[in-house]
Protein backbone atom coordinates (compact mmCIF):
# COMPACT_ATOMS: atom_id res chain seq x y z
CA UNK A 1 0.00 0.00 0.00
CA UNK A 2 0.87 3.11 -1.11
CA UNK A 3 0.21 6.93 -0.07
CA UNK A 4 1.20 9.84 -1.16
CA UNK A 5 0.53 13.52 -2.69
CA UNK A 6 1.01 15.73 -5.55
CA UNK A 7 0.52 19.30 -6.75
CA UNK A 8 -2.10 20.76 -8.43
CA UNK A 9 -1.61 20.03 -12.17
CA UNK A 10 1.06 17.83 -11.43
CA UNK A 11 0.81 14.05 -12.81
CA UNK A 12 0.80 11.69 -10.16
CA UNK A 13 3.31 8.74 -11.01
CA UNK A 14 4.01 5.74 -9.06
CA UNK A 15 6.56 3.32 -9.68
CA UNK A 16 6.24 -0.02 -10.35
CA UNK A 17 9.35 -2.55 -9.10
CA UNK A 18 7.03 -5.32 -9.72
CA UNK A 19 4.42 -7.33 -11.30
CA UNK A 20 3.06 -9.36 -8.83
CA UNK A 21 -0.28 -7.30 -8.48
CA UNK A 22 -0.14 -6.66 -12.33
CA UNK A 23 0.10 -3.54 -14.08
CA UNK A 24 -2.80 -1.60 -12.62
CA UNK A 25 -2.97 1.18 -10.42
CA UNK A 26 -5.99 1.22 -7.96
CA UNK A 27 -7.02 4.43 -6.67
CA UNK A 28 -9.56 5.14 -3.64
CA UNK A 29 -10.93 8.66 -3.62
CA UNK A 30 -12.12 10.72 -0.81
CA UNK A 31 -14.22 14.15 -2.39
CA UNK A 32 -16.23 16.38 -0.43
CA UNK A 33 -17.54 18.92 -3.42
CA UNK A 34 -15.94 22.14 -3.21
CA UNK A 35 -13.59 21.74 -0.50
CA UNK A 36 -11.12 18.98 -1.16
CA UNK A 37 -10.27 15.82 -3.09
CA UNK A 38 -7.74 12.99 -1.30
CA UNK A 39 -6.84 10.46 -2.42
CA UNK A 40 -4.91 6.63 -2.12
CA UNK A 41 -3.42 4.17 -4.47
CA UNK A 42 -2.28 0.68 -4.56
CA UNK A 43 -0.67 -1.56 -7.13
CA UNK A 44 -3.05 -4.16 -8.12
CA UNK A 45 -6.20 -3.49 -5.82
CA UNK A 46 -7.47 -2.19 -2.66
CA UNK A 47 -7.94 -5.12 -0.23
CA UNK A 48 -9.82 -5.65 2.78
CA UNK A 49 -7.15 -4.51 5.39
CA UNK A 50 -5.81 -1.59 3.18
CA UNK A 51 -9.05 0.21 2.58
CA UNK A 52 -9.09 0.11 6.43
CA UNK A 53 -5.77 1.90 6.52
CA UNK A 54 -7.63 4.45 4.79
CA UNK A 55 -10.61 4.93 6.97
CA UNK A 56 -8.80 4.31 10.01
CA UNK A 57 -6.52 7.49 8.60
CA UNK A 58 -9.83 9.38 7.71
CA UNK A 59 -11.33 8.73 11.14
CA UNK A 60 -8.37 9.95 13.00
CA UNK A 61 -9.41 12.93 11.01
CA UNK A 62 -12.97 12.94 11.95
CA UNK A 63 -12.27 12.85 15.84
CA UNK A 64 -10.22 15.79 15.52
CA UNK A 65 -12.59 17.48 13.56
CA UNK A 66 -15.07 15.92 16.10
CA UNK A 67 -13.60 17.54 18.93
CA UNK A 68 -12.75 20.82 17.97
CA UNK A 69 -15.92 21.07 16.46
CA UNK A 70 -18.77 18.98 17.40
CA UNK A 71 -19.59 17.88 14.00
CA UNK A 72 -19.22 14.41 12.78
CA UNK A 73 -17.75 12.73 9.59
CA UNK A 74 -19.49 11.35 7.23
CA UNK A 75 -19.00 8.82 4.40
CA UNK A 76 -21.42 7.80 1.69
CA UNK A 77 -20.49 4.78 -0.81
CA UNK A 78 -21.36 1.90 -2.68
CA UNK A 79 -22.33 -1.16 -1.60
CA UNK A 80 -19.36 -2.93 -3.32
CA UNK A 81 -18.07 -6.12 -1.85
CA UNK A 82 -14.68 -4.06 -0.36
CA UNK A 83 -16.71 -1.69 1.59
CA UNK A 84 -18.89 -4.37 3.82
CA UNK A 85 -16.53 -7.38 3.99
CA UNK A 86 -17.08 -8.68 7.37
CA UNK A 87 -13.28 -7.45 8.54
CA UNK A 88 -14.59 -4.21 7.21
CA UNK A 89 -18.04 -4.68 9.16
CA UNK A 90 -15.97 -5.05 12.47
CA UNK A 91 -14.39 -1.79 12.67
CA UNK A 92 -18.10 0.34 11.99
CA UNK A 93 -18.76 0.97 15.82
CA UNK A 94 -14.36 1.86 15.93
CA UNK A 95 -14.98 4.70 13.56
CA UNK A 96 -18.67 5.91 14.90
CA UNK A 97 -17.25 6.35 18.38
CA UNK A 98 -14.36 8.32 16.37
CA UNK A 99 -16.83 10.53 14.52
CA UNK A 100 -16.89 8.83 11.08
CA UNK A 101 -20.49 7.30 10.15
CA UNK A 102 -20.79 5.48 6.70
CA UNK A 103 -23.63 5.28 5.09
CA UNK A 104 -24.32 3.21 1.96
CA UNK A 105 -25.88 4.64 -1.80
CA UNK A 106 -29.17 2.50 -2.46
CA UNK A 107 -29.22 -0.36 -5.17
CA UNK A 108 -28.78 1.32 -8.71
CA UNK A 109 -32.26 3.31 -9.41
CA UNK A 110 -32.97 5.89 -11.87
CA UNK A 111 -33.61 8.21 -9.27
CA UNK A 112 -30.09 7.41 -6.97
CA UNK A 113 -29.10 10.87 -7.75
CA UNK A 114 -32.06 12.84 -6.05
CA UNK A 115 -31.75 10.06 -3.46
CA UNK A 116 -28.01 10.75 -2.67
CA UNK A 117 -28.83 14.72 -2.80
CA UNK A 118 -31.60 14.23 0.03
CA UNK A 119 -29.08 12.31 2.22
CA UNK A 120 -26.32 14.89 1.63
CA UNK A 121 -29.09 17.71 2.44
CA UNK A 122 -30.55 15.80 5.37
CA UNK A 123 -26.99 15.34 7.21
CA UNK A 124 -25.61 18.80 6.49
CA UNK A 125 -28.87 20.37 8.25
CA UNK A 126 -28.42 18.08 10.99
CA UNK A 127 -24.43 18.48 12.16
CA UNK A 128 -25.58 22.69 11.26
CA UNK A 129 -28.44 22.79 13.97
CA UNK A 130 -26.28 20.84 16.16
CA UNK A 131 -23.51 23.16 15.95
CA UNK A 132 -25.63 26.17 16.36
CA UNK A 133 -27.17 24.39 19.37
CA UNK A 134 -25.99 25.29 23.38
CA UNK A 135 -24.09 22.64 25.06
CA UNK A 136 -26.31 21.48 28.12
CA UNK A 137 -25.53 19.48 31.17
CA UNK A 138 -29.10 18.40 32.41
CA UNK A 139 -29.78 16.05 35.58
CA UNK A 140 -31.64 13.00 33.75
CA UNK A 141 -32.71 9.06 34.26
CA UNK A 142 -32.36 6.61 31.44
CA UNK A 143 -36.04 5.20 30.24
CA UNK A 144 -35.09 3.40 27.38
CA UNK A 145 -32.88 1.51 24.69
CA UNK A 146 -33.23 0.09 21.42
CA UNK A 147 -31.14 -0.86 18.46
CA UNK A 148 -31.89 -0.46 14.94
CA UNK A 149 -30.22 -2.67 12.41
CA UNK A 150 -30.58 -1.83 8.95
CA UNK A 151 -29.15 -3.84 5.47
CA UNK A 152 -29.28 -7.08 3.92
CA UNK A 153 -27.11 -9.42 3.33
CA UNK A 154 -24.06 -8.02 1.48
CA UNK A 155 -23.73 -5.81 5.02
CA UNK A 156 -25.94 -4.02 8.33
CA UNK A 157 -25.37 -0.98 10.10
CA UNK A 158 -26.63 -0.58 13.78
CA UNK A 159 -27.64 2.40 15.33
CA UNK A 160 -27.87 3.27 18.92
CA UNK A 161 -30.58 5.18 20.61
CA UNK A 162 -31.27 5.93 24.26
CA UNK A 163 -34.13 8.05 26.40
CA UNK A 164 -33.82 10.11 28.78
CA UNK A 165 -36.33 11.72 31.33
CA UNK A 166 -35.74 15.16 32.88
CA UNK A 167 -37.03 16.61 35.68
CA UNK A 168 -39.59 18.37 34.38
CA UNK A 169 -41.10 15.02 33.13
CA UNK A 170 -40.25 15.73 29.61
CA UNK A 171 -38.26 12.61 27.78
CA UNK A 172 -35.71 12.94 24.85
CA UNK A 173 -34.40 10.34 22.56
CA UNK A 174 -30.47 10.15 21.40
CA UNK A 175 -28.57 8.61 18.80
CA UNK A 176 -25.32 7.60 20.89
CA UNK A 177 -21.94 5.39 20.46
CA UNK A 178 -22.04 2.15 21.24
CA UNK A 179 -19.37 2.49 23.97
CA UNK A 180 -22.12 5.19 25.39
CA UNK A 181 -24.75 2.76 24.69
CA UNK A 182 -23.21 0.10 26.36
CA UNK A 183 -22.75 1.60 29.43
CA UNK A 184 -26.09 2.86 30.19
CA UNK A 185 -28.76 0.78 32.09
CA UNK A 186 -32.47 1.58 32.66
CA UNK A 187 -33.07 3.51 35.61
CA UNK A 188 -29.62 4.86 35.66
CA UNK A 189 -29.87 8.67 37.50
CA UNK A 190 -26.68 11.25 36.34
CA UNK A 191 -26.05 14.17 34.33
CA UNK A 192 -26.49 14.23 30.23
CA UNK A 193 -24.16 16.44 28.38
CA UNK A 194 -25.79 16.72 25.05
CA UNK A 195 -25.44 19.45 22.17
CA UNK A 196 -28.94 19.42 19.91
CA UNK A 197 -28.87 15.64 18.64
CA UNK A 198 -25.44 14.66 19.90
CA UNK A 199 -24.41 13.35 23.17
CA UNK A 200 -20.97 13.48 24.25
CA UNK A 201 -21.39 11.97 27.37
CA UNK A 202 -23.67 10.46 30.62
CA UNK A 203 -22.38 11.22 34.32
CA UNK A 204 -23.62 8.25 36.07
CA UNK A 205 -24.69 9.34 39.61
CA UNK A 206 -23.00 6.95 41.88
Amino acid sequence: MSYSYSRTGVQKRMEQTSNRYGNRISILRLWQPGERFEYALAQGGFKGESYIQVIDWLADKAAQTLAQTGRLTVVVQDNGSLHTSLLVRQQWARWQEQGLFIFFLPSYCSEIVGIFILIIVSLITTFIRNASSPSLAREARVVGKRLDISGGKSGSSTYYYATFEFPDGSREEFGVGSKIYGMLVEGDLGTLHSQGTYVWEFNRRI
